[in-house]
């Protein structure tokens, strides 16, 4: 069940009351979370061995839809195969509560950037246990999400000259490059940009180019330039969806293209080797 399941009602004798203040619930691999824990007093004086907060990792089995009382869906009896504290702070060592007393502490938690982000089966939260001696312990908790690294999309500058390259040789029929090849090909504005090899025409020695903007043109074939793929077939990169970076490892690459496996939901797609962005 998830972590909500039972946990408000947990107020026991005395009633003492937690509750957790953040600004959102979203937070990517690596930061920190900020916020706020208020706790207020029951209907008599209490005395408080301390105050545990948790970032708790709970991820389960994969078995058809996975069912998550967190986020609204219908709970149905699925196993738990995982769940771990990855981080905690405590507060309130030996703190006396008195009746509706309230009481304030800020924190700090980081989530440690090898964590595996929030993705269907694995989900997290904030947990707040007061344990004061004589009552059942009072808990609070909140759902977070886990986001990936995500660098912001960042095109290559445009360069002003073609980059070193080996002298090739005077393109042959068909030409140097495949058709879908990824290459960097010069604009009329004297800049190089990335974009996709059409066709060849052998009889005036150019290539028709789909730029990555929708732009099109015949581009001679000294004006186009493959791209560097310095990056070996088992690295971890961020790659592009749609706008947006996430991680994935490279599996494959080919004619300016890395084959590149998701590490979100371990789909598969191409990525123009120009875009990725080593981690």
């Amino acid at each position: 069940m998830g972590f909500f399941s039972g946990l408000g009602a947990a107020l026991g004798v005395g009633g003492a009351q937690i509750h957790i203040e953040i600004p959102t619930n979203q937070f990517a691999l690596g930061t920190s979370i900020q916020g706020n824990i208020v706790l207020t007093g029951g209907n008599r004086p209490q005395v408080m061995n301390r105050l545990l907060l948790e970032i708790r990792l709970r991820q389960y089995v994969i078995e058809g839809v996975i069912v998550d009382d967190w986020w609204g869906y219908d709970y149905a009896e699925y196993p738990v195969s995982h769940e771990d504290t990855i981080a905690y702070a405590e507060f309130g060592h030996g703190q006396a509560i008195g009746p509706g007393q309230q009481l304030e502490w800020p924190f700090a938690l980081d989530i440690p950037i090898d964590t595996v982000p929030s993705q269907f089966g694995v989900e997290y939260g904030l947990v707040a246990t007061a344990d004061i001696p004589g009552s059942l312990d009072s808990v609070s908790a909140l759902p977070i999400m886990v986001l990936p690294v995500i660098a912001a999309p960042v095109m290559a500058p445009p360069m002003m000259a073609p980059p070193p390259q080996p002298m090739m040789a005077p393109p042959m029929a068909g030409g140097v490059f495949n058709p879908e090849s990824r290459v960097m090909a010069l604009w009329t504005d004297g800049a190089w940009y990335g974009g996709e090899v059409g066709q060849f025409d052998p009889g005036s020695g150019q290539y028709f180019i789909h730029y990555d903007d929708g732009s099109t043109a015949w581009v001679p074939a000294q004006n186009v330039q493959p791209v560097q793929m310095p990056l070996p077939p088992g690295t971890w990169v961020n790659a592009p969806w749609e706008g947006t970076y996430y991680p994935a490892q490279i599996l494959q690459a080919v004619d300016g293209w890395y084959y590149v496996r998701w590490q979100a939901d371990n789909s598969e797609s191409y990525v123009g080797a120009d875009l990725v962005q080593p981690m």
